[in-house]
């Protein structure tokens, strides 16, 4: 195990730990995308930070893209290509941002060893310093809290929370689920899981004006609305960041077009997407836009003459459904209600029949004119080893989350079902790391208690355990 002290300050979560349930603390998940593994002479292309609470209350995001001033490379993994990254602030930009995001929380990533290790090349290179984030690392706690087969964050988030998480192999999606995921494991705990580590740095504020971000753009699709699909991967967050102006005017310019024709079609999200990127916006800078997008066409007199089924697919793709109901131009329009919870993760199959299939945007070939009440629904993505630092997610012009092909297809059904099926440990593993040298004897582990009126995924574990075949 890599030594973890290069930029974090390492904690832990146990059943045995002295500490505070950490059902109380606030956490922040930390994510990057990178051009390589070495981080020696690999560069960060993308990082996010979602800040929440142990109870599962989300309370802020932050994602950007970040130009990793070196060739672009391990595009086959993520899809990030020079063309994305063009305009986007650098990692010596971001990091006092990403920094103070990171204050007055505990840090949480899954494996973390490989976001420590590029933070501090990072800053290195960068020539920055600061006060070492407390933080602890998922995949370790995974390793000793539950027995399995596979500890990849998509397996584990099926586990506990029984479907795929959407957004898969972007930064901000992979914190996201962390999000869901680390309050899913404390809540389904046989035992509550304390905090045991140095205290969270003190909330920090800004000592330098923040840079404008370059969000990525994801879930493009018709089904789920075009452009409603595209600020709901925006990050959202109450912090202010500066805008590019010229592309915002032109994504101003392209949505009054496409709204005024009362048509919105694959091209146009693509176009839109690009610009949105590039202006730097933040979720409810592009759902503010949309609404008054609508709002404009529901004063105009032309609006009268679109027939009800344009202005219903028009409403659906820009996410004003509500509006729409609501307006008196839109008074005889009956808006299709959505085919799917569009905050819900992709559901997956279970068992051995389940489709092999990546997938999460329709960038690639969209078809202009489809409904988004009528189309398919997109398939998930697959999992990533743990010391990738990149994946899949870019395509013409606009990025997007992408499966891949599923690896290790020549299992045979009975283990791929077994990768999603972990139990709790009867007796948790040492939930450090081998590296942290802590003052004091740790006490014996426990059992947990049975709980057999206890609702939860995850049943409490037997003695003997399984085999671990695909710990990476």
């Amino acid at each position: 195990m890599a030594d973890l002290a290069k930029f974090f300050a390492p904690g832990c979560l146990g059943r045995t730990v002295p500490g505070p349930d950490s059902r109380s603390l606030t956490f922040a998940a930390l994510d990057v995308e990178t051009t390589g593994l070495d981080p020696a002479a690999s560069r960060v292309c993308e990082v996010a930070v979602v800040r929440f609470r142990g109870d599962g209350e989300v309370l802020s995001e932050y994602a950007t893209l970040v130009d990793p001033q070196a060739p672009m490379a391990g595009t086959e993994l993520h899809e990030i290509t020079a063309e994305h990254v063009t305009g986007a602030p650098s990692f010596a930009e971001v990091l006092p941002e990403v920094h103070r995001l990171l204050t007055g929380a505990v840090v949480v990533a899954h494996n973390l060893a490989f976001e420590d290790a590029f933070f501090a090349a990072e800053a290195e290179r960068a020539g920055w310093s600061g006060p070492a984030p407390a933080a602890v690392c998922t995949l370790v706690t995974a390793r000793a809290q539950l027995a399995g087969r596979s500890y990849k964050l998509n397996s584990l988030y099926k586990t506990l929370l029984g479907s795929w998480f959407p957004d898969a192999h972007t930064a901000l999606g992979d914190c996201r689920a962390l999000a869901r995921l680390v309050p899913a494991l404390l809540e389904q705990a046989p035992v509550p899981l304390r905090y045991e580590g140095p205290d969270p740095l003190p909330g920090l504020p800004r000592t330098v004006e923040p840079v404008r971000l370059q969000p990525r753009a994801v879930h493009l699709s018709a089904r789920r609305g075009w452009l409603a699909g595209l600020a709901a991967s925006f990050p959202r967050t109450a912090d202010a960041y500066p805008v590019e102006p010229e592309a915002e005017r032109g994504y101003r310019d392209t949505l009054s077009a496409a709204v005024t024709r009362g048509r919105l079609t694959g091209e146009d999200a693509r176009r839109l997407a690009v610009l949105a990127g590039r202006a730097g916006f933040t979720q409810q800078r592009l759902v503010g836009l949309h609404h008054a997008a609508w709002a404009a066409l529901s004063a105009a007199e032309d609006a009268r003459a679109l027939p009800a089924n344009r202005l219903a697919d028009l409403a659906a793709h820009l996410g004003v459904s509500d509006d729409a109901a609501r307006t008196d131009s839109a008074a005889a329009v009956r808006v299709p209600p959505p085919t799917a919870d569009p905050d819900a993760a992709p559901t997956h199959p279970a068992g051995p029949e389940a489709p092999a299939t990546g997938g999460g945007a329709d960038v690639r070939s969209p078809r202009p004119e489809e409904s988004p009440a009528g189309s398919e629904a997109a398939a998930p993505g697959t999992d990533r080893p743990e010391s990738e630092g990149a994946a899949p997610a870019a395509a013409n012009g606009a990025p997007t989350a992408t499966g891949g092909a599923r690896r290790g297809s020549g299992r045979s059904a009975a283990e791929r079902e077994a990768m999603f099926r972990h139990t709790w440990r009867a007796q948790e593993r040492e939930p450090h790391w081998p590296s942290w040298d802590r003052p004091g004897e740790r006490s014996a582990a426990v059992r947990a208690p049975e709980q057999p009126g206890r609702a939860a995924p995850v049943p409490a574990a037997a003695a003997a355990e399984q085999p671990t075949l695909w710990d990476e």
